[in-house]
């Protein structure tokens, strides 16, 4: 009974643990398009944004406001220390991507 209270223990806790990293993923790669927005010229819908988010995130996950907030300060920070090379080539990619989750007007 001991190892049965412990593997499910461990089950509801790695359950826990990959809720959380998919949130932050999921943060992690709208944060660094919403951040990137003006620096890269590009124009996101919001209604496709929150679609994404309601896809892609539990209801009842506050968490990832707290690691949307963070990861579009860094990206516009990260854009404003970034070379124009760097800056092309990131915004690049941040565009292709935007445009492939489905969350730019064009």
């Amino acid at each position: 009974m001991k190892r049965f209270f412990l593997a499910a223990c461990w089950l509801f806790a790695s359950i826990n643990v990959a809720k959380a990293d998919d949130s932050l993923d999921v943060a992690d790669r709208l944060g660094e398009i919403i951040g990137a927005e003006d620096a890269c010229g590009l124009t996101l819908d919001q209604a496709a944004i929150n679609r994404y988010v309601s896809n892609h995130v539990a209801a009842d996950d506050l968490d990832f406001v707290g690691y949307l907030k963070t990861s579009t300060w860094t990206a516009k920070e990260d854009l404003s220390e970034m070379g124009a090379t760097e800056r092309s080539a990131h915004c690049m990619q941040v565009v292709r991507s935007a445009k492939a989750i489905g969350v730019t007007t064009e």
